[in-house]
């Protein structure tokens, strides 16, 4: 019971994140039920990152499944959501940071308790999992109404390439110092 329980909350964790991030954006077609065929896949890559984590990958492994975690989310987001590829990569990063970001703020809170004196039950008990739910679901709702609102505008991400850069901008190298200058407009 436990061990499912355990795929199940960083299957929420996983997917909790990029509804954060999807929710203010323009959707697919059918986007509710690619949604729920995107978390019926994350159980399984839940359960590879929960493999890793518990210390059985070297540093290298971990950098390939995190990297895969990162593809996965920006293919996810790319089938979900109206955004192009690189939008999709640009929230991806969100995405990954955000799990990530949550599991250890749950971690520090955990230590913080214990080191305040506070017993816990073990990390992997029911309870202890179910508030880990909990604590995953305020982050990722808090992260949807605060931050995640603010960054599409008209329900996309509009990135902008190194070339679009350069044909706004202009820059001079001063010093240790770049001036970066608006191109009048043409």
């Amino acid at each position: 019971m436990d061990t499912l329980l355990t795929w199940v909350v960083c299957a929420v964790g996983l997917c909790g994140a990029e509804l954060a991030y999807w929710l203010p954006l323009k959707k697919r077609r059918n986007f509710t039920m690619r949604t729920a065929l995107n978390f019926i896949a994350a159980v399984p890559l839940a359960q590879v990152i929960i493999w890793a984590n518990s210390g059985h990958a070297n540093p290298t492994m971990l950098l390939v499944i995190y990297g895969g975690y990162f593809i996965w989310a920006a293919v996810s987001t790319h089938l979900c959501t109206l955004l192009d590829w690189s939008a999709s990569a640009y929230c991806s990063i969100w995405i990954v940071l955000t799990t990530e970001s949550v599991y250890e703020l749950w971690r520090v809170l955990i230590w913080t308790a214990q080191a305040l004196g506070m017993r816990h039950l073990p990390l992997h008990s029911t309870p202890m999992l179910l508030g880990q739910l909990g604590f995953t679901i305020a982050c990722c709702v808090t992260v949807r109404y605060t931050m995640a609102r603010t960054m599409p505008e008209d329900g996309i991400y509009h990135i902008m390439s190194v070339l679009q850069l350069t044909y706004k901008f202009n820059y001079r190298i001063v010093g240790n110092d770049i001036e970066l200058y608006a191109n009048p407009e043409r």
